[in-house]
């Protein structure tokens, strides 16, 4: 393993599940279509995905959430390690 695939292994960890709400309680407020891996993994299990760019959308969706949660709570170096997923 080299060490882009270390970094991206790690930085995607926080991107695999939904967002906890209870220990995120503003998430909501600021994410209105939340989105994770595994939900875009349950989607193609499921033949939801009728053209590639609705898979796309939601993958894109998941790294527009990072930014719209965390750029203005100043957590840029979120929006910065999800670079590496």
């Amino acid at each position: 393993t080299d060490s882009t695939t270390k970094v991206a292994e790690s930085a995607s960890t926080f991107f695999e599940r939904p967002v906890d709400v209870t220990m995120f309680s503003d998430y909501l407020k600021y994410v209105k279509v939340p989105m994770d891996v595994s939900t875009v993994v349950n989607n193609i299990e499921a033949g939801l995905y009728v053209y590639a760019e609705d898979f796309e959308c939601e993958v894109n969706l998941i790294f527009k959430n990072c930014e719209a949660y965390n750029i203005p709570k100043g957590n840029r170096h979120m929006v910065r390690l999800a670079k590496y997923c």
